[in-house]
C-alpha cells in the first residue's frame, strides 16, 4: 500500500478549507470503512485537531517537529473515534519557511521536505488528506510537491477567485519546479448562500474560467451553514454533529462525486 496524497488548498482564508478536509475524509470513512485515511494539518492555526476536541496547545510534537527532522511521522499521529487519523499541528509551523530557508545545509531540497517525512506513513494510510495554510508560503508549495492531486474549495465571491488565479499559479510553478504529476482533482464551491444571487454568477464565471483551463469544478457544492461552525465549535465532524443538515448532506454528496461512489 502507498497512500494516495491530496492537498486541499486555497491562497485565500474562510473558505472551508478545512472543514472540507475535515468533513470529506470523515465522510469517506464511513462511506468506505475498509480505507485507512489520515488528515495532515499543515496550517498553523491547528483547527484540524480542534475540530476533533483536541487541544491543540496540549501535543508535545506535531507536524513542526516531523518537518525541522526531531521526530518521525508516525510518532504524532493521533487516532480519533471517527475512523480517520489526524496529524496535528500549531503555531510553531509559522516559522517553518524561516527555519528552512535559513538552514541550507540542513534543507538543501526546501520544496521536498514533507515529501520525504511522508515516507514514514506513506505505507500506513489509503488516503492522506493535507489541510494546506491559506497562503502561498513554502508549506503550502511543500503540499503541493508531496501530493498527487489537489482540491481547491472557493467561495463565489470574487476576491476568492482571484486567489484561485493565483493559486494556479503557484500548482504551475510546482509542476514545472518540482512534482510534474501533481494533478488538479477539481475546484468545490462552499458556503454557497441560497438568497446570494452573487453567489450563481460567480459560480458561473468561474465554471466558464476553469472550463478553458480544462480544470474540472464538481456539480456538487456546499451551502453555508451556522450547524456548521457549531460542529467546528463542539469538536464533532459535521456529519457525526447533524447528519441531516443540508450543508452536511451536500459534503457526502461531494465526497461520493469526488471518489465515484454510489
Amino acid at each position: 500500500m502507498s497512500a494516495h496524497i491530496i492537498a486541499v488548498a486555497s491562497q485565500k482564508g474562510g473558505v472551508a478549507k478545512t472543514t472540507s478536509s475535515i468533513n470529506v475524509s470523515v465522510a469517506l470513512a464511513e462511506l468506505n470503512r475498509k480505507l485507512k485515511i489520515a488528515v495532515v494539518d499543515l496550517d498553523p492555526q491547528g483547527h484540524v485537531a480542534a475540530s476533533f476536541s483536541y487541544n491543540k496547545s496540549a501535543f508535545k510534537k506535531t507536524i513542526y517537529d516531523v518537518l525541522i527532522g526531531d521526530v518521525k511521522m508516525r510518532k504524532i499521529g493521533v487516532r480519533t473515534k471517527y475512523g480517520i487519523d489526524i496529524f496535528p499541528s500549531n503555531t510553531e509551523l509559522a516559522n517553518l519557511d524561516v527555519d528552512i530557508t535559513n538552514n541550507p545545509e540542513v534543507f538543501p531540497n526546501p520544496l521536498h521536505v514533507l515529501h520525504k517525512a511522508l515516507d514514514d506513513i506513506r505505507d500506513m494510510y489509503d488516503i492522506i488528506f493535507i489541510d494546506c495554510p491559506p497562503s502561498l508560503t513554502l508549506a503550502t508549495k511543500n503540499a503541493l510537491t508531496a501530493s498527487n492531486e489537489v482540491i481547491i474549495p472557493i467561495k463565489c465571491e470574487h476576491l476568492s477567485v482571484d486567489g484561485l488565479v493565483d493559486l494556479l499559479k503557484t500548482i504551475n510553478d510546482v509542476q514545472k519546479e518540482a512534482n510534474p504529476n501533481l494533478k488538479i482533482k477539481g475546484v468545490v464551491a462552499t458556503m454557497m448562500s441560497s438568497r446570494g444571487h452573487l453567489n450563481g454568477v460567480v459560480l458561473q464565471e468561474t465554471k466558464v474560467y476553469c472550463e478553458k483551463l480544462g480544470i474540472h469544478v464538481f456539480l456538487n457544492t456546499v451551502r453555508n451553514s451556522v450547524r456548521i461552525a457549531s460542529a467546528v465549535g463542539e469538536g464533532i465532524p459535521a456529519i457525526h454533529f447533524d447528519r441531516r443538515n443540508d450543508a452536511v448532506q451536500d459534503y457526502i454528496r461531494l465526497t461520493k462525486e469526488v471518489f465515484k461512489l454510489e
